[in-house]
């Protein structure tokens, strides 16, 4: 008996182990302004393209993200984009070498930054493979 309870605090110690850290705002690469410029995914199947600075993110250094987005903005493709007027706080969480953004300690999606790109893949999470989720790419 005495071999089961050690065997069972062993393998609790061991998951325990896994590579979960939240990334310095600063070191994460999304300071600053971000263009959606296409949307898709989602049980539909949406593809559309949003005309640079119809949407933006601006990510802070001290951890806000504001939402902003033109009064013309009002449709099926970008009405699932957070693009409403408004500020959230984000971070960024790394796990087994994946970004994923968290808005409002809320995960997102996976993060990919690639250059003066970013790709945010709602299909993927920490925690799960896949979803009917959504893509959003953005240039700065």
């Amino acid at each position: 008996m005495k071999y089961f309870f050690l065997l069972v605090i062993i393998i609790g110690l061991n998951s325990c182990d896994k590579e979960e850290s939240i990334t310095p705002v600063i070191n994460s690469g999304l300071p600053g302004v971000w263009n959606l410029v296409e949307f898709s995914g989602g049980e539909a199947g949406l593809q559309c393209n949003v005309a640079g600075g119809e949407i933006t993110w601006t990510f802070s250094n001290e951890n806000d993200l504001t939402f902003s987005s033109s009064p013309d903005v009002n449709d099926l493709c970008t009405h699932n984009t957070y693009g409403e007027n408004r500020t959230v706080k984000f971070s960024v969480l790394d796990h087994n070498d994946k970004k994923f953004l968290l808005i409002d300690n809320e995960e997102i999606g996976q993060l990919t930054i690639q250059n003066e790109k970013f790709i945010l893949d709602q299909n993927f999470t920490s925690n799960s493979g896949w979803s009917d989720g959504y893509n959003m790419t953005f240039v700065k």
